[in-house]
C-alpha cells in the first residue's frame, strides 16, 4: 500500500511541473470573442434597394452566417449597427438551422454610402464586429 502512495505522490509531483504562462493577449482563436482574428463568419450575400412608397428608398442586406465554421451548433442573434446614424437592430434567429437574415435600412438617400457593423450576439456577449459599406443605388 505504501508503495502505491509513493508512486501516486511521484506522479502528482511530476505533473505539477512548470507549465507555460498563458498570455491572455494571444488568445484570439475563439470566434465568439470580440478579439477573434480568424476568418470572417458573417457575409453579405447581396445588397439591394427597394422603393416603397414611390420616392422612399430602403437598403436591403441579405446576410449569411457561416455556421459551418462553428465548433458546435450555436443559437445566436445577428446584431447590426448602422454607423451613419448609430441605429441598432438585433435580428433573432428564427430556427436553429436557419443562418440567413434580411436587414432593411429604411429611408435611405440614393447615392449615399451606408456603413454597418455586423456581429453576433451569443448568450450575453457580442462577437467581433465586421464593417461593411455599401452605396444606396
Amino acid at each position: 500500500m505504501m508503495k502505491w502512495v509513493s508512486y501516486l505522490l511521484l506522479v502528482l509531483m511530476l505533473s505539477a511541473c512548470y507549465k507555460d504562462d498563458v498570455v491572455i493577449e494571444d488568445l484570439t482563436y475563439n470566434m465568439f470573442d470580440p478579439d477573434y482574428t480568424g476568418p470572417a463568419f458573417i457575409e453579405v450575400i447581396s445588397v439591394g434597394l427597394q422603393q416603397n412608397p414611390p420616392g422612399v428608398y430602403h437598403q436591403v442586406l441579405n446576410i449569411r452566417v457561416k455556421d459551418e465554421l462553428f465548433p458546435n451548433p450555436t443559437t445566436y442573434k445577428l446584431f447590426v449597427e448602422c454607423l451613419n446614424d448609430t441605429t441598432e437592430e438585433e435580428i433573432i434567429q428564427q430556427l436553429p438551422d436557419i443562418h440567413e437574415f434580411t436587414y432593411i435600412k429604411y429611408d435611405v438617400e440614393q447615392g449615399t454610402e451606408y456603413c454597418y457593423d455586423l456581429s453576433l450576439r451569443v448568450e450575453f456577449s457580442n462577437t467581433r464586429r465586421d464593417e461593411h459599406c455599401y452605396t444606396a443605388q
